[in-house]
């Protein structure tokens, strides 16, 4: 077994939240699989990736992983933006271990930034970072990748090349992707989770996961419009999956 989830249990991180993050939580995935994990805005997508690779406790259960974990990417909170990006990506190798000199230089090919790898962080583009968060995450070898939001980050005119490195590079791994759009994991996972009211449920068969996905998505746009209606407005920031989820699927299915 890679990853093993009993029983979790986590309070909300934000203020006026109304239940727990997670309550009951749990979840097992077999080595060599490749997960997708639906959930809206609030669902705890990118908390629980932090649980998996270890960044974050459970305030109560268990989890377990018996294998090598990446941290959710594109995290890039770890860089320093004094450094050059050929020193950020030194710093990465040398904390797990990597040693190879050629190593900079092939993860900044791998997306396009070796004009960089002497430029301070803080002094580049904007797309460099993204970039650079992306192709580090992969280049690292892990048992499992977690990817956070999408397995194929990236800047809009680099996005389809980044698809087809993922794709490229995740053959025959095990990964995780936790997302709220539907088509991200129907393109890219074999199963997948709903998070819905701080538990998972789970779904040998993608179209049932995302259909299932897409009536909580539409009962909770029922519900926030039957609440607006009501009160006269309507407050953004009411937990729950959110409007912008439900745009956010229907614009992917319709490019999908």
């Amino acid at each position: 077994m890679s990853v093993v989830i009993e029983n979790v249990r986590m309070p909300a991180g934000f203020p006026g939240a109304k239940r727990p993050l997670f309550d009951g939580l749990s979840m097992r995935m077999e080595e060599g699989s490749r997960v997708g994990v639906l959930g809206g805005r609030k669902s705890g997508k990118t908390t629980l990736l932090r649980l998996i690779c270890g960044t974050v406790k459970p305030a109560e259960g268990l989890v377990r992983c018996s294998s090598s974990v990446s941290w959710p990417i594109p995290l890039s909170s770890f860089f320093m933006a004094s450094l050059t990006v050929a020193r950020n990506i030194r710093f990465i190798a040398r904390l797990y271990g990597i040693d190879d000199e050629e190593f900079p230089r092939r993860t900044a090919e791998l997306v396009e930034l070796t004009d960089f790898l002497n430029t301070p962080l803080a002094r580049c583009p904007k797309f460099v970072k993204p970039r650079l968060a992306f192709a580090l995450g992969i280049s690292v070898d892990f048992d499992l990748y977690l990817f956070d939001g999408s397995f194929a980050p990236g800047d809009k005119e680099f996005k389809q090349k980044a698809a087809e490195i993922s794709a490229a590079r995740m053959a025959g791994r095990a990964y995780i992707v936790a997302t709220s759009i539907p088509a991200e994991v129907e393109r890219n996972c074999e199963s997948a989770y709903v998070l819905e009211a701080g538990r998972a449920t789970y779904f040998a068969q993608m179209n049932e996961a995302v259909e299932h996905f897409k009536e909580l998505l539409a009962a909770e746009s029922q519900k926030k419009q039957a609440a607006g209606a009501e009160k006269g407005d309507e407050d953004d920031e009411e937990e729950g999956l959110g409007d912008v989820d439900v745009i956010g699927a229907a614009v992917a299915d319709a490019f999908d």
